[in-house]
């Protein structure tokens, strides 16, 4: 495994974590190496892997990989396969997929060897953008080498989920003939902290609602079939377009009875900013199971709870919660929750590093689905930029996350 971006947060905390939990577990198959690459001088980066210093833009690094690689298939007395894990900022993954194919370092798709890689988020920050960079990496990728990642789809929560649905023990009531609606929240008491920055140039529609929010709405929305990744493509192109969602932005306040700053007093965010940390919408799959049914959708920063949910209200007046975090569970109100078996994996990196290394694409976003949900969301993009106020809300005041309730104006 490559990895591009080694000096950075995420691998410090989440990737090399996640592979020593992998190999200490058995999982890994033997031999396996790591290698880093990163812009940065190798005594800055103090883990006992392989590395190759060089700018993602540039021949040298590429040559000194290629150097590595080599003498580790010289080692082993074969040719190895390879994971590439982009963890980089999004403006190199094109770059790197290209350097990559230039030299020499992607097997055929259809060859006894197989490269992957994996690419992190955000891919694209809108519809045009999206389109782009896909038209770029698929210049030098099969669709069977790409595996996008969205990391709630690691989850254990997530797993529930999707081992509920494939269960079917509910399908025959998981329609509109028996369904109110739909709920599903992604609510954090944290605020921006140190990253205002990189919110200025995404915001909660594009870091949470395109991906994580979407992602959950497609596995509830599905239909139950072999193919998990086209079913949620399908699921994703049948929401009817919306025009508008509300949208709100986090002003001073108190989380737990401590005092918090305003959205527009944390570090790296303009006094004028019109950026939103709060959308609730109502969206309709409109296919024959789900016609008429409204899922509410609600994701927002500095609210009053910590908590990932999706809520089913059927007509019956039963209520099922599917807690994604904290606690993951599922259950049906004043009712002994469904359990269900350990995941192998309790890290969702790790569960995510391992299905790559299986060659297994059902924990991860495709092409179409990602274009599906920018699609749908982009307009709401464009209508934002034309308002320039944005309603306020006090950090730790919207206790009732229901956005049927939302005071907010669209």
């Amino acid at each position: 495994m490559v990895i591009f971006g080694a000096t950075g947060d995420l691998t410090a905390k989440k990737i090399l974590p996640a592979i020593d939990g992998l190999r200490a577990s058995g999982a890994l198959p033997e031999p396996f190496a790591v290698i880093g690459m990163a812009r940065r001088p190798q005594e800055e980066f103090p883990h006992p892997i392989l590395y190759a210093q060089g700018d993602f833009d540039e021949d040298l690094g590429y040559e000194r990989l290629s150097a590595i690689l080599a003498a580790v298939d010289e080692k082993w007395g074969r040719k190895s396969n390879r994971i590439y894990f982009l963890a980089t900022q999004p403006k190199y993954f094109s770059t790197i997929v290209e350097q990559l194919d230039k030299h020499g370092l992607i097997y055929s798709a259809d060859g006894s060897q197989w490269s992957r890689v994996m690419i992190e988020k955000p891919f694209g920050n809108d519809l045009e953008s999206a389109l782009e960079l896909q038209r770029e990496i698929k210049e030098h990728l099969d669709e069977s080498q790409i595996y996008l990642i969205d990391h709630y789809l690691g989850k254990e929560g997530v797993q529930n989920l999707v081992d509920f649905r494939m269960n079917g023990e509910f399908e025959s009531i998981w329609n509109h003939a028996f369904v109110e609606n739909v709920e599903i929240i992604l609510s954090e008491e944290i605020g921006v902290g140190t990253r205002g920055k990189f919110w200025e140039e995404t915001g909660m529609l594009r870091d949470v609602v395109q991906n994580h929010v979407m992602q959950l709405l497609s596995l509830v929305a599905m239909d139950v079939g072999d193919d998990i990744p086209a079913e949620k493509i399908k699921a994703v192109e049948a929401i009817r377009p919306v025009e508008s969602m509300h949208r709100g932005q986090y002003g001073p306040g108190a989380i737990n009875g401590s005092p918090v700053l305003g959205y527009r007093e944390e570090a790296g965010v303009p006094k004028d900013s019109n950026v939103e940390t709060f959308v609730a919408g109502e969206l309709y799959v409109d296919n024959e199971r789900w016609q008429g049914v409204p899922f509410y959708i609600q994701a927002g920063k500095r609210l009053g709870k910590q908590l990932t949910e999706i809520v089913v209200t059927f007509k019956s007046g039963e209520i099922l919660h599917i807690r994604i975090q904290p606690k993951p569970a599922i259950y049906f109100e004043e009712q002994t929750e469904m359990h269900f078996e350990k995941p192998r994996f309790s890290d969702g990196y790790q569960k995510l590093i391992y299905d790559a290394l299986q060659g297994n694409q059902d924990s991860f976003v495709q092409n179409e689905e990602q274009i599906a949900s920018w699609r749908l969301l982009t307009p709401i993009l464009d209508s934002w930029k034309e308002k320039q106020d944005i309603p306020i809300y006090p950090a730790g005041a919207l206790n009732e996350l229901d956005p049927r309730l939302s005071t907010l104006p669209l």
